[in-house]
């Protein structure tokens, strides 16, 4: 190689001779290189690709009741009963949020591994799956380091509720009422099964959690209302004691103040006993409201709805979602390309030639 080629640009404007161009094809055999190792990180590539575990994934969907008494107000009122200030698309999305949250939850991870047994190693003994285990370690632990600075293994256990929880979705198709809940597994049989179980629990929770704001619903109300009766039978007490002190008559007690027993108090007694049958009638009214919407509460607690339902079961997937080969040939074929690239500059260097001439040089031809 001499200095001259060494310190020659990759796009050589010097040259002006005029010869073949570089697109003829005894130039373009001169880059070979290049698509011979693209073919060859393509071929690399796809290989590569089933050193990682395969994932079948399986869909369900549920719908979620958003108009019934799951989404009751203070007083106990339904969706439909608290008017148009609450939006139903909105809140639909926003239920559908919660509940995609509720699968990310390791509880319903760790419900789901032990009922399965996902934890149970199954190992064939093969020395492929070996190899692909081992693979997968090296790839977890180097991805750990690099984001987190440190790496754990994890046991059987703690593995597949990890695995369980990164695998389990749910997300509201499009603006309806309805979530598609999604699992991923290594087999078709075990993602159908995870997903539908994610499916019930996601159900059975929405009913446990109905029932126990219901429950706190008419707990809180139950206090509300013994307190209000503590208050109306004060205020009672009071105005009995003041017609008792004051030479109003039993049957007048509650009542408003007559002509004839006007004259019978001063206006100072007059003013004391309206404030007591003011105290006396709120209290009354306060008691009344709050049993009012302590008993619908009742009524609607009694008729125990279900805030999510099954629409479908989910069925085992018939091809594998993961990996993706296509992409792992497309990075490999790019990766060798740049290869051939590289391999062919240095052969068209070391030979005293720029790699893409705009004019021909000599020995191009």
């Amino acid at each position: 190689m001499t200095s001259d080629a060494e310190d020659r640009p990759l796009f050589d404007d010097a040259h002006t001779k005029t010869s073949s161009p570089v697109g003829t094809m005894p130039q373009l055999r001169r880059y070979w290189r290049i698509p011979a190792w693209l073919a060859i990180g393509a071929v690399v590539g796809f290989a590569v690709s089933y050193l990682f575990g395969v994932a079948y994934e399986a869909n369900t969907q549920v719908l979620n009741r958003v108009n019934n008494t799951t989404f009751l107000g203070s007083n106990g009122a339904t969706v439909t009963q608290q008017g148009t200030a609450i939006e139903q698309v909105g809140l639909a999305a926003n239920v559908a949020q919660t509940e995609s949250a509720m699968l990310d939850n390791r509880e319903v991870a760790v419900a789901i591994v032990r009922k399965l047994q996902l934890d149970k190693r199954e190992d064939d003994g093969g020395v492929i799956q070996t190899v692909k285990n081992g693979f997968a370690t090296v790839v977890k632990a180097a991805y750990s380091f690099v984001v987190k600075g440190t790496y754990v293994q994890l046991n059987d256990f703690d593995q597949a509720v990890e695995d369980t929880q990164k695998g389990l979705s749910a997300k509201q198709v499009g603006t309806s009422y309805v979530i598609e809940v999604s699992g991923r597994w290594k087999t078709p049989e075990q993602a159908e099964a995870i997903t539908n179980e994610a499916a019930d629990l996601l159900v059975a929770r929405g009913e446990d959690q109905f029932l126990g704001d219901t429950q706190a619903n008419l707990d809180n109300l139950s206090a509300q209302l013994a307190q209000a009766g503590e208050q109306q039978q004060r205020a009672a007490g009071d105005l009995a004691n003041f017609a008792q002190d004051n030479g109003i008559p039993t049957a007048n007690v509650g009542a408003t103040l007559t002509p004839d027993l006007a004259l019978k108090l001063s206006p100072a007694q007059q003013s004391t006993y309206r404030q007591l049958l003011q105290t006396y009638n709120t209290s009354v009214a306060a008691y009344t409201q709050l049993q009012g919407q302590y008993q619908q509460t009742q009524v609607n607690a009694g008729a125990r709805p279900v805030q999510l339902s099954r629409l479908d079961r989910a069925v085992p997937g018939v091809y594998p979602v993961a990996p993706k080969r296509w992409l792992y040939m497309a990075i490999g074929a790019v990766i060798g390309a740049l290869i051939g690239l590289a391999l062919t500059a240095r052969a068209f260097w070391s030979e005293g030639e720029t790699l893409f001439p705009r004019d021909d040089q000599p020995g191009a031809s």
